[in-house]
């Protein structure tokens, strides 16, 4: 799964009942995640706003440009599939822009499906089944991916490692595509600008 997945991820809290658990303050991040929640549900709100809102058991997020505010519940528990950086725009055939700051709802995409694997991790309770049963879903999503790779999907990969900036001009070239074809491309697999990229990059 390495072509498509960069980490797994797993929080894990348990609170007493009667404490109120702390709310976390989460800077953006230059990152496509599929994040189970298997037990409470996750709340958020962005910054400068009072409107608190629930994300659903299996979400879909483009990056962050702005920070949250997250809050748990007493007994919180997530598994996130961090994604190479082309992965979501492959998988979901469409441009990635209109998830930044954004999420779905993964049962929109992949409903009966990405419903069973909820309903199953939230029966079980050894981690190592629950990581089984949810890459088991993600090969069979990876599966219906078109194999070509075009040169720009890349890119991405090569800025999130790479420890000095690159010239637009060069990334395109790397890519085979004019100025102008890159920075459109560009923005569409991955939802920003390659330079917002890699600003988010150096500040993470």
């Amino acid at each position: 799964m390495r072509p498509y997945v960069r980490k797994h991820q797993v929080f894990r809290f348990i609170f007493d009942k009667a404490v109120t658990p702390p709310v976390k303050f989460h800077t953006p991040r230059p990152e496509h995640c599929i994040t189970f929640y298997v037990r409470d549900t996750q709340k958020f709100s962005y910054l400068n706003s009072t409107a608190i809102h629930t994300y659903p058991r299996c979400v879909i997020n483009g990056i962050y440009t702005v920070p949250l505010y997250r809050y748990g519940g007493n007994d919180f528990l997530a598994i996130r599939l961090v994604l190479q950086p082309a992965t979501l725009y492959r998988l979901l055939k469409l441009p990635v822009g209109v998830l930044t700051n954004k999420f779905l709802d993964a049962e929109d995409i992949w409903g009966n499906d990405v419903r069973s694997v909820s309903q199953r991790l939230y029966e079980l309770d050894n981690l190592s089944q629950m990581v089984l049963v949810i890459e088991a879903f993600l090969v069979d999503q990876i599966k219906k991916i078109e194999k070509y790779l075009h040169p720009i999907d890349k890119v991405p990969e090569y800025i999130l490692n790479s420890k000095k900036d690159a010239s637009l001009d060069w990334l395109a070239d790397q890519s085979c595509l004019s100025k102008r074809q890159f920075i459109r491309k560009f923005e569409e697999r991955i939802g920003i600008s390659a330079k917002k990229f890699e600003r988010i990059i150096h500040s993470d």
